[in-house]
């Protein structure tokens, strides 16, 4: 529903990850594979191999597209080339000369034989405790914050029918009034309002499980939430009466269409005769 232009480049990004859930396990994936590789000193080399390859899509990826984590994602591909160091000539050796390479025994941990097996069992604990402890962090994380949380009543987009402030009613015409809602959105924990004049407002938001109620709250102010109170009629239409800086109000709408978008209902092909790419009509114009 937003004009692509009107985005921002990080938000881009992030719509563009979290388009696909397979593209996004498989990048997760590569990423949590190369961690795991450096785990043990036979497979760091391999590990810190895949981990340069994933963190140089990373790094690009930040730098490119103005994300805020810019240096923490050119540090961790630092440590994995320095990681590649100690037998960088001997990967040189293999790849690029084709020459023999020599057998490089990996020392003990300790001198006494049980107490080096012992290491490796501590090790491999530690390290499988840590994996399942933050597998099961994100997926709680799911749960409770994206798309296996459970949507409230009032959760998808409603446009605007009826607008009334301080008992006036704005008519959809007013296109003076730039305090008019046209459209809002309400997720499960933000709200966005976007105005007639093509501006948006984002706040803080808490819709009640029933439906009955929903709590704003302005971060400027965040120690008085603000309720306003709600009424569904079947699950299209929407009535919300509450106040907003100051201003008393009461919206009537309607719950948009979500579908007939053709990128949501595009679907999958294994061939395509031909190239399918919609860009808009402007820009297929331009090419």
């Amino acid at each position: 529903m937003q004009p692509l232009g009107d985005g921002s480049p990080m938000g881009l990004l992030w719509n563009f990850m979290g388009f696909s859930d397979a593209y996004c396990i498989f990048t997760g994936a590569a990423e949590m594979v190369g961690g795991l590789l450096l785990v043990a000193r036979r497979t760091t080399t391999l590990g810190a191999l895949v981990s340069i390859g994933v963190m140089s899509n990373v790094v690009m990826l930040n730098f490119r597209f103005d994300t805020p984590v810019k240096l923490f994602s050119l540090n961790l591909l630092g440590m994995a080339g320095f990681l590649v160091l100690p037998d960088a000539r001997r990967l040189a050796d293999f790849l690029l000369f084709h020459r023999p390479l020599q057998h490089a025994p990996l020392p003990r941990l300790f001198a006494r034989r049980w107490l080096h097996f012992m290491a490796i069992v501590v090790r491999s604990l530690f390290f499988a405790w840590t994996t399942w402890f933050v597998l099961k962090q994100g997926f709680d994380m799911r749960r409770q914050y994206g798309d296996l949380a459970r949507k409230p009543p009032l959760y998808g987009s409603w446009d605007v029918e009826v607008f009334e402030v301080d008992g006036e009613l704005v008519p959809e015409e007013s296109v003076a009034r730039t305090d008019r809602w046209k459209r809002l959105r309400i997720g499960r924990y933000r709200l966005s309002i976007e105005r007639g004049d093509g501006s948006t407002r984002i706040l803080f938001a808490q819709p009640s499980p029933k439906g009955d109620r929903l709590t704003l709250q302005l971060e400027s102010d965040p120690g008085h939430p603000i309720p306003f109170k709600c009424e569904l009629a079947g699950s299209d239409a929407l009535t919300l009466d509450g106040t907003l800086d100051g201003r008393p109000l009461h919206v009537e709408l309607a719950r948009s269409a979500t579908s007939g978008y053709l990128l949501l209902d595009r679907g999958f092909h294994w061939i395509n005769e031909t190239p399918f790419n919609r860009r808009g009509a402007f820009q297929a114009f331009l090419s």
